[in-house]
Order: structure tokens, then C-alpha cells, then sequence
């Protein structure tokens, strides 16, 4: 489960807050360390970040990207006819 700081914009296009992850504030390592904390207690918050985070994986897949640069270089060839 990625508990991460907030240290980039990018960071929110791959985590997202409660949902696949856990994003702290930056240098709030006293948040870091309850975060962390509440994650090794409850059993089910992280396990529903880490199924979450599974899935959202598969926007990454080698299938997906493949596919995504196809589209995007057919519409180049549609548009150019």
C-alpha cells in the first residue's frame, strides 16, 4: 500500500487519497507515522488500498498502453485522409 508524500503533481494521476493509497501532506512525517500506523492496525482499510491499487495497475498494463498508442496513431491516420 503506497503511503506517499505529496511531493509532486503527477503523484495524483497514480494515487489516490483513500482510494489506492495514502497521500500525505509533505514533511508531515508526525501524519506519516499515524498513517502507517492505522494501515498495520486495520485489516480491512489496507487490504481495500492494496485490491484498489491491483486494479488501477491495469491502466499501466502492457495491453492497455499498446492499445492506447494504437488509437491514438489510427485517429492520426482517420483525420489525415
Amino acid at each position: 500500500v503506497p503511503v506517499v508524500f505529496d511531493t509532486f503533481n503527477s503523484l495524483k494521476e497514480v494515487v489516490t487519497d483513500n482510494e489506492n493509497g495514502r497521500i500525505i501532506p509533505n514533511n508531515d512525517t508526525e501524519k506519516y507515522v499515524d498513517t502507517v500506523i492505522e494501515l498495520m492496525n486495520s485489516s480491512d482499510t489496507r487490504l481495500k488500498l492494496v485490491q484498489n491499487g491491483l486494479n488501477n495497475c491495469q491502466r499501466y498494463s502492457q495491453q492497455t498502453i499498446c492499445n492506447r498508442w494504437k488509437s491514438l496513431i489510427e485517429s492520426f491516420v482517420v483525420s489525415r485522409q
